[in-house]
């Protein structure tokens, strides 16, 4: 411990500094309490409710404490059913989620060569190093599993090494029975407000709160990141609204623009004509014929165009709108022409 503390000083002193004022207790798995069997030190279930009453925090007092009372009624329910639904199967002991962990132990555990000294402890060699299983008091060398509940790789090697049953070994807090105790409980649904009983004389009525005045503007609704999850996610390259990926022009490869912005006249559309492409009647073009019959010319490049079967060769109009990929052109009395030369303006 006292070496990686050592190592961090040396990158950052304050961090080390601000170790020394936390329990070890707090952020050191070797030092994690065993009995909430959980090997994790994250606030991610404040963050998952915060997100699960996200859509009603902006509520009055009295219809936000409604809503979630609702929420919470129907995921009690749905928790319930869906356990219910694999207790009527009756294959399981344990719930879903544990069997695929106990699985992916199975295959680790494979790499593992196990010696019996017949009694309860039983060493575990394996990638170098051994291990020490007791199992009778349900721990081994690792502390994997104390803190969690579930045998580890050397535990599971020992158990199925003896023909044992894996769930055997599993905490009872994974169990089926104890899921459907904690879901056991509900919500009652509560009358409307207009029915509430009205306080008696003696009970002294609550003072309402003192007005805020609001500020301007939208109310925020996400929380703020910590700057390690911004660096992160530059560098995960994940669009976010800071705009930490930014747009790369296709023709000069320059971050700042794309290949429309492009400014050098290197972005030229040559493509022959082709069929059953619509003309865009928003983007028109604006420009006066040539002295040549059939030509106009739009981002300094000539477009020489001839007029479909039913109309004749030449045209001394105006050409109004084109297609996206400048195949089609549409006259201003609303005739179709179809592109089949392009040359650059020199």
């Amino acid at each position: 411990m006292i070496f990686w503390l050592d190592e961090l000083e040396k990158v950052n002193r304050d961090a080390r500094l601000w170790l020394n004022e936390v329990p070890i207790e707090s952020w050191c798995r070797a030092n994690f309490q065993t009995r909430p069997k959980c090997d994790m030190l994250l606030n991610n279930l404040c963050e998952c409710f915060n997100r699960y009453i996200l859509d009603v925090r902006d509520r009055g007092i009295i219809d936000m404490l409604e809503m979630i009372k609702v929420k919470l009624m129907r995921r009690l329910r749905r928790k319930k059913e869906d356990m219910q639904r694999i207790i009527a199967k009756g294959r399981e002991r344990i719930c879903p989620k544990i069997l695929k962990k106990l699985e992916k132990l199975k295959d680790e555990s494979i790499f593992y060569v196990v010696e019996y000294s017949g009694g309860p402890s039983v060493s575990c060699h394996g990638h170098g190093k051994t291990y020490v299983v007791n199992m009778m008091d349900l721990c081994c060398d690792c502390g994997k599993w104390q803190l969690t509940g579930i045998p580890c790789e050397h535990a599971m090697a020992a158990i199925m090494g003896n023909d044992g049953d894996p769930v055997d070994y599993i905490n009872e807090c994974y169990y089926i029975s104890t899921y459907m105790n904690v879901y056991s409980h509900y919500i009652n649904p509560t009358e409307r407000d207009e029915l509430w009983s009205k306080p008696t004389e003696d009970v002294q009525p609550v003072k309402p709160p003192a007005q805020v005045q609001k500020r301007r503007g939208r109310k925020v609704t996400t929380r703020k990141k910590e700057p390690e999850e911004i660096a992160i996610a530059a560098a995960q390259k994940k669009m976010s609204k800071k705009a930490t990926v930014r747009m790369t022009c296709q023709i000069c490869h320059v971050e700042g623009h794309n290949k429309r912005r492009h400014t050098q006249g290197q972005n030229k559309r040559k493509k022959g004509p082709s069929e059953g492409v619509q003309v865009d009647e928003n983007s028109t073009c604006g420009e006066t014929p040539l002295e040549q019959h059939n030509l106009f010319t739009t981002n300094d490049t000539i477009y020489e165009c001839f007029p479909t079967p039913s109309y004749n060769a030449k045209y001394d109009g105006l050409f109004t709108t084109y297609s996206k990929d400048f195949s089609k052109v549409k006259s201003e009395d609303s005739r179709l022409f179809d592109v089949v030369a392009v040359e650059e303006v020199k």
